[in-house]
């Protein structure tokens, strides 16, 4: 997936999650900078790591992406209103996992049709990039 591609999807996954903003980043350390005065639902984007497999006249190539779906951890937050912001990331987390797996709705055009889906995991998060929580969403492809 070529970068402007990726900053284009990352647009995108902003506007069908509601989120308040987006950040796209090449790792820990620049996301942490990105979010440092953000607040609320942010989304944010790890850039592909590109991977090559294959001999020399057939080398094929496999990108792997990590989107976060995240919300501003609040320490003083009990038990039980802890996973109210666990809650509202979740339901971004699965807007985008639909969204790459079944397009904007039900059998219209994926978003990347040419591109082969591998696999796809998501994970709970906690105090990511400086103190964020939610969930994050790994593509393989």
């Amino acid at each position: 997936m070529k970068i402007r591609d990726f900053e284009n999807l990352c647009k995108k996954l902003k506007a069908i999650t509601a989120a308040k903003d987006y950040c796209r980043c090449a790792h820990d350390g620049h996301a942490v900078n990105r979010l440092a005065d953000r607040e609320g639902l942010q989304i944010a984007c790890v850039m592909p790591q590109k991977g090559f497999s294959g001999g020399t006249d057939s080398y094929k190539t496999h990108d792997t992406f990590i989107i976060y779906a995240l919300e501003k951890d609040d320490s003083g937050q009990t038990p039980e209103s802890e996973l109210e912001p666990y809650e509202r990331t979740e339901d971004a987390i699965f807007k985008i996992f639909h969204y790459l797996t079944e397009g904007e709705r039900p059998g219209a055009c994926l978003p990347f049709p040419n591109i082969n889906v591998k696999g796809i995991t998501i994970d709970p998060e906690y105090r990511e990039f400086g103190g964020w929580n939610g969930y994050s969403i790994t593509v393989s492809v």
